[in-house]
């Protein structure tokens, strides 16, 4: 089963590069109340389309500027989520059966191995949507209902700002400054989702 659901990611993929590049649902923002609608509109031609689902909501999330994406399995639904300005928004709800190929697609984006089930996986991939190209980090877990998956979203050209816009007070920035100019060393930069650590090293490295 685990090698089928891979082959037919495999084919999903060219399925669903085909399905963006002759739908318009692909390259414009589309009303978050009528996912719903348009997500039965792409599995009108079979499950199969299911990456093309997939592909729908990573492209969808770029444009409505979401910093991740949530599939989360319960017994009823495949809930997805976007986090927009650090909330949770629900967006969809996916029939259970879907959940295998929707993980399949998923992990065949982020080249992880799609018969492993019961571990842990951390991959990435990219996604090109609204005239720029995003980086994709996908966290796939295992959960008493399945796997869940995360797909973290960093658009660079918007994230990048000057050290002195981050926010620090000039006694921070000023040590922060006399810090990474050091040959050698170590920086830890920790805290919760979307407190800005990525942000910070893309703006350090800058």
């Amino acid at each position: 089963e685990s090698e089928a659901l891979w082959l037919a990611g495999m084919i999903d993929e060219e399925l669903g590069m085909r399905a963006r590049q002759r739908d318009s649902r692909f390259t414009r923002a589309v009303p978050i109340e009528r996912f719903d609608a348009e997500i039965e509109g792409l599995l009108a031609d079979g499950e199969r389309q299911t990456a093309a689902v997939v592909d729908f909501l990573l492209l969808q999330a770029v444009h409505h500027q979401a910093s991740d994406v949530h599939f989360d399995p319960f017994h009823a639904a495949l809930r997805v989520r976007f986090r927009v300005d650090g909330v949770l928004v629900d967006v969809a709800g996916l029939a259970p059966r879907l959940q295998p190929r929707v993980l399949a697609r998923l992990k065949v984006l982020a080249k992880l191995a799609v018969f492993q089930h019961d571990v842990p996986q951390e991959g990435r991939t990219v996604v090109d949507g609204a005239g720029r190209t995003v980086d994709v980090r996908v966290s796939v877990l295992p959960t008493i209902h399945g796997e869940k998956a995360v797909a973290r979203l960093f658009d660079s050209s918007r994230a990048i700002f000057a050290l002195n816009e981050l926010g620090m007070s000039v006694t921070t920035l000023a040590r922060y400054q006399e810090l990474i100019s050091r040959p050698q060393g170590t920086l830890l930069l920790t805290g919760p989702a979307n407190s800005g650590k990525t942000t910070t090293l893309y703006s350090t490295l800058s």
